[in-house]
């Protein structure tokens, strides 16, 4: 279970103690939370699948997201947007990294890295590029793909 707060401008003068929204639907622990960075109503959750939510509902408990992103075979690490927001990068614990299409919920490309696993993924910027942070070495040397 996903629950929104909403956070009054003036910050925290007290205690929160009840949430805007609660979002229901995954079966497992959610390991990621991003703002679709075009609309600020949507919301996209992640655990073994990522959750499409549109938050511009007046009930308190939504119980099924928009759509579902069902292509992951393990934990989702991390996920990134491109700049306009029509590609979504994700790494997951399969040690794969796919670039899919939020709206349509399917892979356009997939890569593997069975030496490595990536642990953080990056769009940069306009360059039609994906940057992968796979974890250190034994120097303590951050490893980085493009």
């Amino acid at each position: 279970m996903i629950k929104i707060w909403n956070i009054p401008k003036q910050l925290l003068a007290r205690n929160l103690t009840t949430n805007k929204k609660e979002l229901l639907g995954h079966a497992h622990r959610v390991g990621l939370v991003e703002w679709y960075p075009m609309a600020a109503s949507i919301l996209f959750s992640a655990d073994y699948k990522v959750m499409v939510w549109n938050l511009d509902t007046k009930e308190s408990v939504v119980a099924s997201p928009v759509k579902t992103i069902t292509c992951h075979q393990g934990v989702i690490l991390s996920m990134s947007f491109n700049t306009n927001s029509s590609l979504q990068a994700t790494t997951c614990k399969d040690h794969k990294i796919r670039v899919v299409d939020p709206r349509l919920g399917i892979v356009l490309q997939e890569v593997s890295y069975m030496r490595h696993q990536a642990n953080k993924v990056l769009f940069l910027g306009n360059l039609k590029k994906l940057t992968a942070i796979c974890g250190t070495s034994r120097c303590n040397n951050w490893q980085m793909a493009l």
